[in-house]
């Protein structure tokens, strides 16, 4: 092996950073997004850009070096430490939760969706939260207002932050939430038109906590030895902001806050009756007047909690047209078939799609193909189509084939990408 002399050296490290930024780069944490800001009352509305590269993953890869035995090793990036069991997970962006979005009140929410999941896996990501007045079909709710994103194509999600408050991001295809697919959505407002700001002094990105429970296993393994196989589906674990750790809070100063998503889970109004309760009874318990309603100023929610042997009362109004997906938000219970499909308005009266919209559903080999098909057999020839002149008539196949189209911004980088490594490996043979 030659000696390495110092310019040499020089320009290795240059190569490996250069690398190690463009790997960076593609997977963004987005905590210093420009929109992650704070709301000035008469600030023009931004369009906020965010990359989203879904995958599958493992917890505790290369990138989590010496962790959990050197705590501070689980917080490089990329590193997705879990609750210390190795195993399969999905992920956005190889974070845990996945990348939160912090915006303000109106701003437009740009989100260009990837799947980049092996498998042949569809997936979609669904704005939990969001009332999507004018852009329903961004629902994100697989083969409901879409169909799933095929693997390795993207589809990009525009849409307004209308309403604002706490919410948060997930994919609304399979098991693919329990497995890792979520994130935080924060839509911020300035403190002047913000009725909760007295009660605290700073309204900061680092305070959102996300709880949520965790498996050893992907949740698939979980459903089906449950209710194949009698095993227990109860979770593992709970994480915190991905972490298997408790947080402290305290109530001192008062100068922070602190916003939880604790898997949306409130009671608007609820009454436990029984180990199993009718409609008969909730009619009968209505009529002799048990049931109260509050007719103004009702808690406004997106998800309540339904007591097991009870009940919940809901009530909104369908001002909104469009398909919209009532349904358990306990996965498991969701793939039992806990959901129903709320129609609202007329298909005339629902905000159309953009032109080119993807569309899914079921294929059959058409009849008449199949005659043609056995037509060109029995003439003894490949069945080759004519045109009107008698020539052969070229398939849309070879046609398209004949199309040549610029390369996208991302086949741009990933060619990029392969250069640099190329160089890298080249370098690094001439230096040895």
């Amino acid at each position: 092996m030659g000696e390495i002399n110092g310019s040499s050296l020089c320009l290795l490290v240059f190569f490996f950073t250069a690398s190690y930024l463009c790997q960076a780069n593609r997977y963004p944490d987005y905590t210093k997004h420009p929109c992650a800001r704070r709301c000035v009352v008469g600030e023009r509305p931004r369009t906020c850009e965010y990359d989203f590269i879904q995958e599958y993953y493992f917890v505790l890869t290369k990138a989590c070096y010496d962790c959990p035995f050197n705590a501070t090793d689980c917080y490089r990036p990329h590193c997705v430490s879990g609750n210390g069991v190795r195993r399969a997970i999905m992920t956005v962006n190889r974070m845990l939760p996945g990348p939160a979005i912090h915006v303000c009140h109106n701003d437009t929410i740009v989100v260009n969706a990837k799947n980049r999941m092996e498998g042949e896996e569809g997936t979609a990501i669904h704005w939990h939260g969001i009332f999507h007045h004018d852009s329903q079909i961004m629902d994100g709710v697989s083969m409901l207002t879409q169909c799933p994103i095929p693997a390795y194509t993207s589809f990009q999600y525009r849409f307004k932050a209308e309403n604002t408050g706490t919410h948060f991001w997930h994919s609304h295809a399979g098991s693919q939430r329990a497995n890792g697919v979520f994130g935080s959505l924060v839509v911020h407002q300035p403190d002047s038109t913000n009725p909760h700001a007295a009660l605290y002094q700073h309204d900061l990105p680092e305070h959102t906590i996300v709880v949520h429970d965790w498996l050893k296993t992907l949740a698939m393994n979980k459903f089906e030895g449950h209710y194949l196989a009698g095993y227990s589906d109860e979770p593992h674990s709970m994480l915190i902001n991905g972490y298997f750790e408790s947080v402290h809070l305290t109530r001192d100063t008062g100068d922070s806050s602190i916003r939880a998503l604790m898997n949306q889970c409130q009671c608007v109004f609820c009454l436990q009756l029984g180990e199993s309760t009718s409609l008969e009874e909730v009619k009968a318990l209505d009529a002799a007047g048990g049931i109260s309603r509050k007719l103004s100023g009702a808690v406004a929610k997106d998800t309540v909690t339904v007591p097991d042997g009870g009940y919940t009362v809901i009530r909104f109004v369908a001002d909104n047209p469009g398909f919209g997906f009532l349904h358990c938000h306990v996965k498991f219970h969701l793939s039992l078939g806990m959901g129903l499909i709320i129609q609202v308005g007329k298909p005339h009266e629902m905000p159309k799609p953009p032109n080119n919209w993807p569309k899914c559903g079921d294929w059959k080999y058409p009849r008449e193909d199949k005659n043609n098909e056995r037509e060109g057999k029995g003439n003894g020839g490949e069945g080759k189509a004519t045109g009107k002149d008698g020539g052969e008539k070229k398939s849309d196949v070879e046609t398209e084939k004949q199309k040549k189209s610029p390369l996208t911004n991302e086949a741009h980088g990933v060619a990029i990408t392969k250069a640099l490594t190329s160089i890298v490996f080249l370098v690094t043979l001439m230096i040895l």
